[in-house]
């Protein structure tokens, strides 16, 4: 059997490095552009860490937000039945219980709402033919206080809350 001999330049060798150089330097800068897994995971963890401090905050201000708002709604409907009282000339009255409010006109239901963040001690709020309301103040729960508002200043457009 004879061997084979493969002839190759002199300067082969040195070609071959070059590029093997030239690859490897390539590689090094793909690899320098992106991240390590340790990088992403410590990123992951700070970002949970934060979530974790700030998802609760927010959580409560929004229910404190929807809270604010049922009882400005609430407000507004008390100004209302008291308007509507006065131009019809006709007794009006509110019917609270836990979470509901029922509007009635001579003895007839005209509206029901049922609130989720607000509630009330059970009684009944009458709007004279004038448009003013007996008792003139009551009680409103929020999910974490209580205000007292005086209705007759709400009816009148002057600030309602009673100072303490």
């Amino acid at each position: 059997m004879a061997k084979s001999h493969l002839k190759l330049p002199a300067d082969f060798s040195s070609e071959l490095k070059a590029k093997n150089k030239q690859s490897f330097a390539q590689n090094q800068k793909l690899s320098a552009k992106g991240f390590t897994l340790i990088e992403l995971i410590v990123v992951m963890l700070i970002m949970s860490i934060v979530l974790s401090l700030v998802g609760p905050l927010t959580l409560r201000m929004l229910d404190r937000a929807q809270a604010q708002s049922e009882l400005i709604s609430f407000k507004n409907s008390i100004s209302k039945v008291s308007y509507i009282a006065f131009a019809s000339a006709t007794e009006h009255s509110f019917e609270l219980n836990k979470d509901q409010l029922i509007v009635y006109k001579a003895n007839r239901e005209l509206q029901q709402t049922k609130f989720d963040y607000l509630s009330f001690a059970p009684q009944t709020i009458t709007f004279n033919s004038r448009g003013y309301p007996y008792p003139e103040t009551m009680v409103i729960e929020l999910p974490n206080k209580s205000e007292e508002v005086n209705l007759f200043k709400l009816v009148e457009g002057v600030d309602a809350r009673i100072e303490e």
